[in-house]
């Protein structure tokens, strides 16, 4: 047993003080330290015993680059207070998933649609790597500028045949994890598994879900890791409702392993449902305030981590792009139909030109505009975008253009469709709304 509260005024590197321990999870623990030179500048360190060897650490965390992923400022090797640490330093988030559950029975609907969605596509990012984060659950999911992120890379890894020993201890830790861990089976259906239990529990761990979740957490469920819904699969139902495939064979071993999964991937199928339905906490927590405080952290922090691994260089890649871009326009879409004004305004870059009457706008005239519309018109009853066009991709600058029809209810009853054309703008690695131009616009007002 680590006594973490004893590294508590340790020095990292001679340019930070751990000031505070916030959460510890086993062998893991985060601090929040301030900076030796200016005592205003606040960074989260994670913490893990040097003597874990993790496989491709750190070089695989350094080289993540995505929105919905937590950005990994520098990570290396230190000794703090005698012994070597595994140091990782990650940019600032607002609060964890964890913390919206607290005292709710499940979450509204479109806000469990969007998390899933942003959660597929991260998890199709580090799939694409061949990488399996292995500890998605609420706790180690943020919220950050309006969009969730995965903020905890502990258990990070390549997709492999581990040593069952080394994973069948994780099976009694959190109902998130597969009954794969039995066989030390560790894939990108391992994730899927979690999501499912994540979805889940946002809905307030309900035996009858509302459609599309009931199919999507049904699926992602399934013991056996081959039969499990794919990510494509989870896309389809939260878009289109569409029926969901499952998932392609991991890998080759897969095959030898599933004779003896059959045997125990039921039980511990059912031993992980009652560990979900348990009111033990998987993760010993500190109060709300320093849970909020755990997700602090700088752009200064990378220089607090001796010789860190440089980052990879980040290749153009199209297909993730447009990924991006229709995880953008999805929450685009739907923060406006929640009437969730400051989710809304956060899909736009400061400056947009032209917006909506030709002119450029900055942020807070955007604000206005739309501030102004949710107070003008009644509830959304729907609101679509479709025939979705690619005019132009190309490094940090695109161009689409698209279909929008709404239906809005009394007291200023109105439906109609128009067409627009956005100009889109990678901004500190995300893509964020640059222009919007209405064009053959059909309302039709209803008394």
């Amino acid at each position: 047993m680590i006594a973490w509260e004893r590294l508590t005024g340790a020095k990292v590197g001679n340019k930070y003080s751990l000031e505070r321990l916030l959460v510890t999870d086993g062998d893991h623990a985060w601090f929040l330290a301030t900076s030796l030179q200016s005592s205003s500048e606040s960074i989260v360190f994670s913490l893990q015993p040097a003597e874990r060897e993790i496989a491709g650490w750190p070089s695989h965390i350094l080289g993540l680059r995505h929105p919905h992923l937590r950005r990994v400022l520098g990570a290396g090797k230190e000794v703090i207070a005698g012994r070597e640490w595994l140091c990782v330093a990650m940019e600032r988030t607002d609060s964890l998933l964890a913390s919206r559950l607290v005292g709710q029975d499940s979450l509204p609907l479109e806000d469990v649609r969007d998390l899933a969605g942003q959660l597929v596509d991260a998890l199709r990012y580090l799939h694409g790597k061949n990488l399996v984060c292995r500890n998605l659950k609420p706790e180690t999911i943020a919220a950050a500028g309006g969009s969730w992120k995965i903020a905890d890379y502990t258990a990070l890894g390549p997709a492999r045949q581990a040593d069952p020993r080394e994973t069948r201890q994780t099976l009694t830790q959190s109902p998130h994890v597969p009954p794969d861990a039995y066989l030390g089976l560790i894939s990108p259906a391992w994730d899927i598994y979690s999501l499912g239990v994540t979805i889940n529990q946002c809905l307030g761990g309900r035996l009858r879900l509302p459609d599309p979740f009931g199919a999507i957490v049904s699926g992602c469920l399934d013991p056996n890791p081959e039969k499990r819904i794919s990510l494509d699969g989870i896309e389809k139902w939260l878009r289109k409702g569409a029926p969901a495939p499952v998932a392609r064979p991991v890998s080759p071993d897969r095959k030898r392993a599933w004779a003896w999964l059959t045997a125990t991937s039921l039980i511990l199928f059912f031993e992980a449902v009652l560990l979900l339905y348990s009111k033990a906490p998987s993760v010993r927590s500190a109060p709300p305030q320093e849970q909020h405080d755990r997700t602090v952290i700088s752009e200064a922090a990378s220089a607090a981590v001796s010789a860190p691994v440089p980052a990879a260089p980040v290749k153009p890649d199209p297909a993730e792009d447009k990924r991006q871009i229709e995880a953008l326009l999805g929450r685009w879409i739907s923060t406006l139909r929640a009437r969730d004004l400051e989710a809304h305004v956060a899909c736009y870059a400061s400056r947009v030109a032209p917006f909506l009457d030709g002119q450029a706008a900055q942020i807070a005239q955007v604000r206005r505009e739309k501030e102004l519309l949710l107070k003008r018109i009644g509830p959304i009853r729907r609101l679509e975008i479709s025939d979705l066009a690619y005019g132009e991709l190309a490094g940090d600058r695109a161009v689409v253009t698209l279909r929008k029809e709404w239906d809005v209810a009394p007291p200023n009853p109105t439906s109609g469709v128009e067409d627009e054309k956005l100009t889109l703008q990678r901004v500190d690695g995300k893509w964020k709304i640059a222009g919007e131009e209405e064009s053959n616009v059909r309302a039709i007002s209803r008394s």
